[in-house]
């Protein structure tokens, strides 16, 4: 499914992500239901793409390696990096498929990179200061969406 069918889905996410985004930066932790909801357009996502005979399940299924990676790490660090940013990833995940998330999340950690050298030069922050991930996901995901049209 390309065209109007994908922008309607990637518009969708984006839209979870940045609901996702504000609670997190006001709650720090992300709602399991916006994480749900991430899920269940994904599914229909991928449920469309099958009816419509595009054969995208490899790809759905190596799309949500670096969603779980995150958790393995989160799970390792004692949640450094937290467990609802590994489970957005994997919402996320087949919507974009495996190179954008990728991409998207490469840029993450990059934006988020250069933010915490930023607030540490600035001595905002300390190597301990806890910053929202999620944020940085919404902006590399939306790159890598504004990048598409």
């Amino acid at each position: 499914m390309k065209g109007i069918g994908e922008m309607i889905f990637t518009i969708i996410i984006m839209l979870i992500l940045i609901g996702a985004t504000f609670e997190d930066l006001r709650k720090k932790s992300i709602p399991i239901i916006l994480v749900g909801m991430a899920g269940l357009v994904s599914v229909i996502c991928v449920g469309l793409n099958l009816y419509l005979g595009n054969n995208i399940l490899p790809d759905t299924m190596l799309s949500f390696l670096p969603g779980l990676a995150i958790i393995g790490i989160a799970y390792s660090t004692k949640q450094a990096i937290g467990f609802g940013d590994g489970l957005m990833i994997c919402s996320i995940a087949p919507v974009f498929g495996t190179e954008n998330l990728v991409t998207g999340v490469f840029l993450a950690f990059l934006f988020s990179s250069v933010v915490s050298i930023v607030l540490f030069i600035l001595r905002k922050a300390t190597r301990k200061t806890q910053i929202p991930f999620l944020p940085f996901i919404t902006l590399g995901m939306g790159v890598v969406a504004c990048a598409q049209i």
